[in-house]
């Protein structure tokens, strides 16, 4: 139950980053930055497998805890 929970927060945290990240996506391509918008593009890259990891985990988590398997 408790890595539920902190699976939970990882994923709230995730989403203030992918937030922020987003923002330095737009900065880079309206200052037309090509190398500041490939370096943001693939740290959004590495955060969404992160939060697709996380997705996963926080599910087989759940399933296990309220589903008796």
């Amino acid at each position: 139950l408790i890595l539920l929970v902190l699976c939970n927060v990882a994923s709230a945290v995730f989403g203030v980053w992918f937030a922020l990240g987003s923002k330095a996506v737009i900065d880079a391509a309206q200052l037309r930055d090509s190398q500041a918008f490939l370096h943001a593009c693939l740290r959004q890259g590495a955060l969404i497998v992160a939060m697709l990891a996380d997705h996963m985990l926080i599910h087989g988590l759940r399933d296990r805890l309220f589903c008796g398997r």
